[in-house]
């Protein structure tokens, strides 16, 4: 059986390589990526097998999360951030989460006791449909609050029971750039008895990015992350697959290293 699979891999990666250099034909990882992930999702029946949200079931039909969906179901996608809230969580402080896509981090904290309530603001019908689908998956659909998109208004629109200023939260903001806009002095002064993190998505010594580190650090205590490795080499069910692929299920298709920007009240 080892050489039957052994020989059809050579195969594989001999037309690949000729593909590649006769035709020049370029692979296309994303597809190879996300067909890695539904495989592994299909061996998991879509259950987190490792890490903070262990046991956390995740809609099959999750479109935002395809292509990650190995990485998330191995606990190893976005391990910065985990490690943060879990760092930031203490089981008593609702979670807000700004651009939460199909509610993985709320359902995961909910799920897990990190928080008693979550709200989510997802600016996709898609993404707010699968976002109920996964808090009905898990049995927390009663704590869990969705609205749209996040606006200059947002925080009006966030239950008083999950947020007011008087009552903090923690907050995750994923919004692929508008947290430079959105994120004012304004805001900021309004939130700043609560704590979170936030996803920066430009490089560091972009104009934008350094602008909302010093709206930031007027207002609260300032920590930047950096994305580090990821390895799959210790996770025994990855055992017989290839390298290649083993690795690219830790790729998170990044155009640069990522870095999170993690607040606390002064």
């Amino acid at each position: 059986m080892w050489r039957k699979e052994g020989a059809a891999q050579v195969l594989e990666t001999g037309r690949m390589f000729l593909a590649q250099r006769v035709l020049r034909a370029q692979p296309d990882l994303v597809q190879h990526r996300y067909l890695l992930g539904e495989r592994l999702a299909r061996q998991l029946d879509y259950r987190i097998a490792r890490g903070p949200f262990e046991g956390l079931r995740m809609d099959p039909s999750s479109s935002w999360s395809g292509g990650d969906r190995g990485g998330i179901l191995l606990g190893l996608y976005e391990e910065e951030v985990l490690k943060a809230l879990d760092d930031l969580a203490d089981g008593r402080t609702p979670f807000v989460d700004v651009g939460a896509a199909d509610g993985y981090y709320a359902v995961g904290m909910l799920v897990t006791g990190r928080c008693p309530r979550a709200t989510c603001f997802e600016m996709s019908d898609a993404g707010r449909q699968v976002i109920a689908s996964n808090a009905v998956l898990n049995n927390v659909a009663p704590q869990m609050t969705i609205r749209g998109v996040a606006g200059q208004s947002f925080l009006d629109e966030i239950p008083p029971e999950c947020w007011a200023p008087d009552r903090p939260a923690l907050f995750l903001f994923d919004i692929e750039g508008a947290e430079f806009a959105l994120l004012t002095d304004e805001v900021l002064e309004r939130l700043s008895t609560s704590r979170g993190v936030v996803e920066l998505h430009a490089p560091l010594d972009h104009p934008d990015v350094r602008a909302l580190l010093e709206r930031f650090q007027r207002h609260f205590v300032v920590d930047l992350i950096r994305m580090g490795p990821r390895d799959p080499s210790g996770i025994s069910m990855l055992e017989s697959w290839p390298d290649n692929d083993r690795w690219l299920l830790c790729s998170e298709s990044r155009a640069y290293v990522m870095h999170w920007l993690v607040f606390k009240p002064r």
